[in-house]
């Protein structure tokens, strides 16, 4: 992504993307410092805003397995003198002992960053104060430099549309400011990691492609990030990799498709091991609903029990347009999808295999959590809806593609507002991004409420 793109290729395709958004020569030969320089401010703004703990069952439980890794060399949770007061119920129970109910890789790499923290007796459950250092630094290291690297993957992705460079910067740190991109860099959370590898994945490939170059050096990064981001963020990150790789496929030799596959290897095997250290099986604990189901689990307890309460399509609005729906929080997503529409139909043959990749995950992972997941409540207490937090800058870079293909100042007033709406509901999520917009009761939770499509919901917990 660092590499200058040459002016050759703009000149070698300008007849075949005449008219499209992309192909601008100006565009092309846009060095990457402007992207550092983004990524890096966004981090640095990230890492002040996230000095404050914004805490969760969810976060809870992969903090119990990382301090459990690296002070007692377990995943099992029943030593850690902070379970009790975490109240958290993502757990299970294997064996007679509880462990997290989450992926453990990133929990493996949060206990990489805590060992040497923990080794010079800065640990979670020394002092409070001793706690808000080491979440500040699990944050700034995992989720900001994740969100952070998201906007530069992006930014150097803009640099193939034909948007004049100030332009670009300033959509890319609304990517930040204006989405839950920005909600999520401050919390520790396994979408925002997902959502910086994917992103970086994919603009590898990208303009790779762009250039005629996506050799085997490229696929093995690729392969690497994206199936790190599978085990990651499942969901996600598994729909993703599939996209990717069938990509790769219909755009490089078999030689090339082979190293974007065993790339993919070593996450995989890691995500098997860890796994079967922490429940006994290599498969997900989501197929596994019996380890839910222990003595005093809060599944269990009237609060806790679920109970299906509107048919499935309803869930979907409510997923997609309700209070804490994908487009409520983020309006401007709704150009970007037109954006996948409008590149599917063009006559850019990377943008339009792009739109197709970006395009399938959105409506696989849609499909995926609106009818397939077990329950509906998964969300708990969370701001917006996370799960789909990883591929919103891919839909962001189409809002921008298809500004810069309509070239009308009333569509960027249009957008202009949408984002707006945006930048206040990401404002929320900041403030904590573990507490639901339906359960607020501050002034711009009350005004912001009835802007839903979709303004009912079916969360009873």
């Amino acid at each position: 992504m660092d590499q200058e793109l040459p002016k050759t290729s703009v000149a070698s395709n300008s007849k075949a993307r005449a008219g499209d958004a992309v192909g601008s020569q100006e565009a092309f030969v846009t060095r990457p410092v402007r992207a550092w320089l983004i990524a890096m401010s966004y981090w640095l703004m990230v890492s002040l805003a996230a000095f404050v703990p914004r805490h969760s069952g969810n976060v809870w439980s992969r903090y119990l397995t990382i301090e459990s890794i690296v002070e007692r060399g377990t995943f099992a949770l029943d030593g850690s003198s902070l379970l009790a007061s975490s109240g958290t119920p993502d757990l299970i129970m294997v064996r007679g002992q509880k462990f997290s109910d989450k992926p453990p890789v990133l929990s493996a790499l949060g206990a990489v960053v805590y060992s040497p923290l923990a080794w010079c007796g800065l640990r979670m459950s020394n002092s409070p104060w001793s706690f808000v250092w080491v979440n500040w630094t699990l944050v700034v290291t995992l989720i900001a430099s994740s969100s952070a690297a998201a906007l530069f993957a992006i930014r150097r992705m803009l640099d193939t549309v034909n948007l004049r460079p100030w332009l670009a910067d300033i959509l890319t740190i609304l990517l930040g400011i204006g989405t839950l991109v920005g909600s999520y860099a401050v919390t520790f959370n396994n979408h925002s990691v997902a959502m910086g590898l994917i992103s970086c994945a994919t603009a590898l490939v990208y303009l790779a492609a762009c250039r005629d170059r996506l050799g085997w050096k490229i696929s093995v990064a690729a392969g690497l990030m994206v199936s790190l981001a599978a085990v990651i963020d499942i969901p996600a990150g598994g729909a993703a990799f599939v996209g990717i790789m069938l990509w790769v496929a219909t755009r490089s030799r078999g030689q090339t498709m082979v190293s974007f596959l065993l790339a993919a290897v070593g996450p995989v095997l890691l995500h098997g091991l860890l796994q079967w250290q922490s429940s006994g099986s290599p498969m997900p604990v989501e197929s596994r609903p019996e380890l839910f189901e222990y003595p005093g689990s809060y599944w269990l307890t009237e609060r806790g029990r679920w109970h299906e309460t509107v048919p499935r399509w309803q869930w979907a609005l409510e997923f997609v347009f309700g209070p804490q729906g994908w487009i409520t929080v983020t309006p401007a997503l709704i150009v970007g999808l037109a954006g996948i529409v409008a590149a599917l139909v063009g006559r850019n043959r990377e943008l339009r295999s792009l739109a197709c990749v970006t395009g399938a995950v959105v409506v696989s992972l849609v499909i995926y959590y609106t009818a397939f997941v077990r329950r509906t409540d998964f969300g708990g207490m969370s701001f917006g809806t996370r799960h789909l937090l990883p591929l919103v800058p891919l839909v962001w870079f189409f809002a921008a593609a298809l500004l810069a293909r309509l070239h009308s100042p009333y569509w960027g007033i249009a957008f202009g507002v949408l984002v707006l709406l945006g930048v206040l509901y990401a404002s929320l999520g900041v403030q904590d991004p573990w507490k639901r917009i339906e359960q607020r009761g501050d002034a711009l939770s009350t005004m912001l409420r009835p802007l839903a499509l979709y303004p009912w919901t079916t969360y009873n917990r």
